[in-house]
């Protein structure tokens, strides 16, 4: 999982996180850095969890970009202030800010299950 977030506090807290839930954790602090790691990244990154926005290239062009390298990856966006305008295919979700991380994980891992078709969301 790759985390993408501007604010070091969050970035960290997301991190522990996502890793005491057993999940292999990447983090960037901007789309730049993302980037930069995804392409150095031997394998393909499962997800990525990255805030809308963010300073230089905006979470939504970041997923877009990372999506050539990654073709599978699943995208969660978060966000503390609503987008008012934000482009969401099928293998992306969005989660607003502030959440928990129980809720974080439990979205995590619908969103990794929906994109491996093992389980069926009701609309």
């Amino acid at each position: 999982v790759l985390v993408v977030e501007d604010v070091a506090e969050i970035r960290e807290l997301l991190m522990e996180g996502l890793s005491s839930a057993g999940y292999n954790v990447l983090g960037a602090a901007d789309a730049e850095h993302a980037i930069a790691i995804a392409d150095g990244f031997p394998v393909e990154i499962d997800a990525l969890i990255t805030d809308v926005v963010l300073p230089g290239i905006d979470g939504s062009e970041l997923a877009d970009r990372l999506a050539g390298k990654h073709p599978g990856m699943r995208v969660l966006f978060t966000s503390g202030h609503l987008p008012t305008m934000l482009k969401m295919s099928g293998n992306a979700w969005f989660l607003q800010k502030p959440f928990e991380m129980s809720t974080m994980l439990k979205v995590l891992e619908e969103l990794l299950e929906d994109g491996r078709g093992t389980k069926e969301r009701e609309e």
